[in-house]
Formats: structure tokens, sequence, C-alpha cells
């Protein structure tokens, strides 16, 4: 067949235009003409290639709008085997031809990419709901504004809070003075105590050193008892003789100055016996005044030594009732405890009445933006007034959006994956984004069964953290979500339809030598990557090459599948 002879097919451009991202693998640069053999074309024949170049051309713009899939590079082969088709009807007595169904081995990018949709919402939304009842008053907030953790939201009027805190001081004011006296008593009990023992000790030094004076005083009492012994001789010799020389005196001034009465008191009558006795008064009286008399001239009478006495041991004090003064202080300390344990109770019921009547200064419980504002100045937060939460507050400093991914790509999607987010309502705004969490159990399906149901696709919901959200992007705005699951840069990409299985783990990928003879050969390759259409491949297939469709199969014209054993119809 000369060259003249054969149809020429334009070549498709089917790269991707500069600047777009593609969410499917980049296609080849240009796609090689297939020689079709043809004598002469009849109109017919030309509507057909009209009508194919057109498909050609909408292959082209699909491609740069990122929906095209490997079924166009699929559907180039099924075409070219149409055309043959269509330009060479059966001969009645020749032998059938059979072409099989090709595509072309290309270099780029191999990229997968799973898309979803979702609403956006802040990452850390706080529901500001008052936990006291009463009247709504001084708001210091509006929607949109921005607020630090503990800046005043509004107040609460309630007086019956003011009443209970004034009651519960009042409360540990009256425990505060029975714990104090209390500790008086114990002070007291204590005091008792202490001056009993000090009293003690007192009396017990005193009786040391008493019992060591009796030890002196019984090691001297010998000698003592000697001198003693001495004294009374000498006492008694000088008693003898004061005795002697007293009488001696009184007899001679008896005899001259004093007379014994006389007379026998027996046989005097009653009235000599008056008498008598009233005369021996003034003898006695007389005698004792000689005798004092005597005494002092002649020096007195001698005074005899006194005897001494034999030391005796002192007593020890007793100690004090211990036990009794010890169950006062006990009794004492019982009574702190139960003061102590009544105050602590009343300062807990001061501190919880404090605190809920500080609730009535609602403060914003986190750093964010005012996204929800329903605190109207007098209106009363009791029995629902208002409509929904009286402040929302929302940290937009960090964005999350969740989304749907069927259970055929959740396999591809881990936690750190990268992803991007643009925005219906912001045109021209594209976002970084992060995987943060994977459902573990299906959320729905597309069907509607939900999990476990069936007739619909089943889908897993998928967290994705937008760390640096643009100012203009607000809660609730719809995004579209791209995460990238696959990336093998400038490689070898063939449809998954061309790889040849070899059942031990390797593939290959069969080349076609000869477009006239459909010669091929089985060139063992290494699967870099794939994806449902296509894969990243590494072996002896270059840029440009045309593989087979299918392993090398036959097709028989009954379906349109790619896949398989299939192998498209020339006659």
């Amino acid at each position: 067949m000369s060259e003249d002879e054969k149809l020429k097919i334009p070549q498709i451009d089917l790269a991707d235009s500069p600047g777009e991202t593609s969410v499917m693998p980049a296609a080849a640069s240009s796609v090689p003409a297939v020689d079709v053999m043809t004598t002469e074309l009849t109109e017919e024949e030309l509507d057909e290639q009209l009508a194919y170049e057109q498909l050609e051309r909408h292959r082209k713009q699909r491609r740069r709008k990122k929906r095209i899939r490997i079924g166009i590079a699929a559907a180039l082969g099924i075409a070219a085997a149409a055309a043959w088709f269509l330009t060479h009807p059966p001969v009645p007595d020749e032998a059938d031809v059979w072409q099989p169904v090709t595509a072309y081995a290309y270099q780029g990018d191999f990229v997968t990419d799973v898309s979803s949709n979702g609403a956006t919402q802040p990452l850390k939304l706080t529901v500001v709901t008052p936990e006291v009842d009463g009247i709504i008053q001084d708001v210091r907030i509006a929607e949109g504004q921005q607020v630090a953790e503990g800046d005043v939201l509004f107040t609460i009027k309630n007086d019956d809070l003011d009443r209970a805190v004034a009651e519960a001081a009042r409360g540990v004011s009256s425990a505060q003075s029975g714990v104090n006296s209390a500790y008086t008593q114990r002070a007291d009990a204590a005091s008792v105590r202490s001056e009993a023992w000090d009293e003690y000790d007192r009396k017990y030094d005193q009786y040391e050193q008493a019992y060591k004076q009796y030890e002196q005083d019984l090691k001297k009492y010998p000698e003592l008892v000697k001198e003693y012994e001495q004294k009374l001789k000498e006492y008694q010799e000088q008693l003898a003789q004061y005795n002697s020389a007293f009488w001696a005196w009184y007899v001679a001034r008896n005899n001259s100055q004093n007379k014994v009465p006389e007379g026998d008191p027996n046989t005097m009558t009653e009235e000599e016996l008056i008498k008598y006795n009233e005369e021996c008064e003034k003898y006695e009286a007389s005698l004792e005044y000689e005798r004092k008399q005597y005494e002092t001239v002649a020096g007195g009478r001698p005074i005899p030594p006194e005897k001494p006495a034999e030391p005796t041991p002192p007593t020890p004090p007793d100690p004090p009732a211990d036990a009794e003064l010890l169950s006062a202080v006990h009794g004492a300390d019982d009574s702190i405890n139960s003061a102590a344990q009544g105050l602590e109770g009343a300062q807990e019921s001061l501190s919880q009445a404090q605190e809920t009547a500080d609730k009535r200064t609602v403060k914003a419980p986190a750093t964010g933006t005012v996204i929800a504002m329903n605190a109207v100045e007098g209106a009363s937060t009791a029995g629902g007034q208002g409509t929904g939460a009286l402040v929302q507050i929302a940290d937009l400093s960090q964005m999350k959006v969740t989304v749907e991914v069927n259970e055929i790509d959740i396999r591809n999607i881990e936690v750190g994956q990268r992803a991007t987010a643009t925005f219906a309502a912001l045109p021209g705004v594209e976002l970084e984004a992060v995987v943060e969490r994977i459902a573990s159990t299906a959320s729905g399906s597309a069907g509607g069964e939900g999990y476990g149901g069936g007739g619909g696709v089943v889908t897993y919901a998928v967290d994705l953290l937008i760390p640096k959200p643009d100012k203009e992007l607000k809660p609730g705005m719809t995004a579209t979500v791209v995460i990238r699951t696959q990336y093998v840069p400038d490689t070898v990409i063939v449809p998954v339809a061309a790889l040849v299985d070899n059942g031990d783990g390797t593939y290959a990928v069969e080349v076609v030598t000869d477009e006239e003879t459909w010669e091929s050969e089985l060139r063992p390759v290494e699967v870099i990557a794939q994806n449902t259409s296509e894969a990243a491949i590494k072996g002896d297939v270059a840029d440009g090459d045309q593989v087979l469709m299918g392993g090398a199969g036959y097709d028989d014209m009954g379906g349109d599948d790619m896949g398989g054993d299939d192998m498209a119809y020339a006659g």
C-alpha cells in the first residue's frame, strides 16, 4: 500500500492547557496517525471521517476541562477500528481481517485525585448559654466582632442571687464564731492542764530539794544527839545547882519574911478554912515573887536543851488528775472539729452562691469571632427565650470541611494527605487542606439506603483541615475538595486494560512492533502506581508506543468493554 493510498488521521493534542490542574493523568502530547487502507472515499465515508475528527476535537476539549478519562484513549482505538470497518466492508470471497484494539503509551505525570463537596465549618465552635436566669442587660458585643477569652459579653440582673450570697456570708460569720469559741475553750482546757502540771513540777522540785536536805540531816543526826545529851547533862547539873541555891535563898527569905500558914485544914471550920486558903495563896504568891526575884538576881533558871527531832523523809507530791484534764482538752478538740466542719460547709455554700452570682457576668469562654448573637437587652434568659443559642463564638483561624468519599476511593485516602479546596462563593480562591480524620464506618450511600443497605454507593466521611482560610471564607460555604492520592512525576503511562497479569505478581505489556501485520511482543514492566483506568509503569515501553488492549485477545463486537481479551473486528 502506497503512502498516497493511506488515509491521513490528524494528530490530536491531548495535553492539558497551561495553568490547569488535571484531576486525571495528563494525556500524551500527540497521538500517532493510524493508517487506514482505502481506495476512494464516498460521501458516506467522508461524513464518517468528519464525525471522527469532530470526536477527536471533543476529546481534546474534555482534556482541557480536567474531566478526560482513560476511556478516551481506548475510544481512539475503537474509533480507528470502526473507521477501518466502515471503509472496508466485507468482501464475500476475501478472507476476514482482524484488527486489535490498541492505545498509545505516553510520558507524563501520573496523578490520581479524589473530588467531593462539603460545607465549611469552624474548627472550634463554642456555644454560650447562660447558667443562671434573669434579665439580660449591658450587652457589649455584636455579631462579627472579635472577642478574647474572658471578655464580658453581657450581664444578667438577678437580685435573688445577691440575697443568697448575703445569707451564705452570714452563715460563714456564725460558723467562724463557733470555731473561735471552740478554740478558746480548747485553749482554756489546755491552760488548766498546763498549770496543773507546772504546779506539780514545782512541788516535785521542792520535794527533791527537801529529800536532799533529809539525807544530809540524817547523816548529822547522831552528832546532834550526842551534843544534846552533853547539853542535857550540863543542864541537869546547872538545874541542880540552881535549885539548891534557890531553895537555900528561898528558905532564908521565907524564914525572914514569909511564914507558912499554921493549922490543920482538916479540923478547920469553914470560915477558918477560907481564911487559911487565903493565907496560903498569899504565901504562894510571895514565894513565886521571891523566886522571880531570885532568878532575876541569880541570872535566871537554866534553860533545858532542846532534843533534836529525828529527820523524816519528805512526801512526794501527787501528780494531777491528767485523765480528767485530757478529757476536757479532747472534748474541746471535738468541738473544734465539729465547728470547723460547719465552717467548711458554710464557706462552700458561700463559694457556690458567689460562683452562681458571678455567672450573671457572661464572659467569652474562648477567643474567636461572634458568628451568632441573639442576646437582647431586657429579654429573659429563662424558659428558652430567643432563637437558638444566645451567642456562638467560632475560631475562624482554622476551618474544616467534611466530605463523603465512596468506598472505592476511600482505601486510597490517608490521614495527612494534602488537598486543595475551592469555593463556589469565592471564585479564584484555592486553599490548602489536609486530611485529619477518616470515618471507620460508613455514613451513608448515594442510593439513600444508608449503612448496611443496598442500591447505592457506600460513602465514608472524611474531615479535612484548612489551616490558613481566606478572610472571606465563612462557615457554611460550599467547598469542592480535591484530594491527591497518587503522584508519579515524568513516567510512562498506559491504560490498565493494557496490563497483562502474569499471575505471579508481575506484569507485562503487549507492544505493537508492526502496524501493518499487527505483530507484537510481550515486554515485562513494573507497575509503579495505578488507578481504575491508568497505570504508571517502568520498563521497555516508551512514549508513543502502541500497546494492545486486553492482553491481545479478540473482540466479537458484541459489546463495548475494552478490558479482558476484547479485540476490534475489521472485515
